[in-house]
């Protein structure tokens, strides 16, 4: 019986021990796509933007932008 208890225990740790490292990819794999998001929303925010205000009007908010910074 004791065999068992032990061979059951020995399951045990090894099935925690792989949802741990499940756990940790998914959250991994959760960060990597949040951070390919964040990249290319702010592709296609910079790209409405240019598409908005067009070349000249993108130039005169990227200028009021560094006179802000100064």
């Amino acid at each position: 019986m004791e065999d068992r208890v032990d061979c059951l225990e020995k399951q045990y740790a090894v099935h925690e021990a792989a949802s741990t490292e499940q756990i940790k990819t998914l959250f991994n794999a959760t960060k990597i796509l949040f951070w390919v998001t964040v990249f290319f929303g702010g592709i296609l925010l910079l790209t409405v933007v240019y598409g908005a205000v067009g070349e000249n009007g993108f130039n005169h908010v990227a200028n009021a932008a560094n006179e802000l910074r100064k």
